[in-house]
């Protein structure tokens, strides 16, 4: 199969949240309809993503899930280092409205950026997470009430418990993208990696990452 038209198609499938059991599917179908016709697929089915909006499947929609979990690791980041953070200089965690308010930012700002990604341009996004960026950032500054005052091994244990959640929500989900790739429907290949034998970071790429990001947030929180 052309790949050219096979990527095409993939890509138009996953934007109507096909799972990856239906488009592997849709492309044996497809190329079964192909070589029936003794034509390539571009030639039996024409453009791959008018061909997929022919198909039944919802329109594209908006993961709450992978959201909140992008959301969660950043706010854990943040509990856990100031946890940490008052730890070492031997004084008690402190639960402002501010920091309250900056959490409710990120989920917010977080849920509305991938929403707004989903139907509009970047140019969209950045006009809404630009102002978002910068109300976050005097929050954080700005002198609130203090909610609750406690020792801060309660907050390091609090930020550790979201980031396995979130980290766990996460790897659950690339377990079931590995486990079921998208295939080529005539050599069988997963369709990421062709024949090559893929590499831990190519598989769990986004778990490496966010992990990175963790203890630089960490890093950069505490020195």
């Amino acid at each position: 199969m052309e790949e050219t038209w096979r990527d095409g198609f993939v890509a138009a499938m996953q934007r109507k949240q096909a799972s990856n059991e239906q488009i592997n599917s849709e492309l044996e179908a497809a190329a079964d309809k192909a070589d029936a016709e003794g034509k390539t697929p571009k030639g039996a089915l024409g453009d791959p993503g008018e061909y997929a909006a022919s198909l039944d499947y919802p329109d594209k929609r908006f993961k709450y899930g992978e959201a909140l979990a992008g959301a969660a690791v950043l706010v854990g980041a943040f509990v856990l280092s100031d946890g940490l953070l008052a730890l070492r200089d031997g004084l008690p965690y402190e639960l402002t409205l501010g920091s309250l308010i900056s959490w409710l930012l990120v989920f917010g700002g977080v849920l509305v950026c991938l929403y707004l990604a989903t139907k509009f341009s970047g140019a969209a996004v950045l006009a809404v997470a630009l102002p978002l960026l910068l109300v976050w950032a005097f929050v954080t500054q700005a002198p609130t009430a203090v909610l609750w005052q406690g020792d801060p091994v309660v907050a390091i244990v609090a930020g550790a418990i979201v980031l396995v959640l979130a980290f766990a929500y996460v790897a659950s989900y690339l377990q079931r993208q590995n486990a079921n790739p998208v295939r080529d429907p005539d050599s069988g290949d997963d369709i990421r990696f062709g024949d090559q034998k893929p590499s831990f970071v190519q598989l769990w790429g986004p778990l490496v990452y966010m992990a990175v990001a963790v203890l630089l947030v960490v890093v950069l929180l505490i020195v």
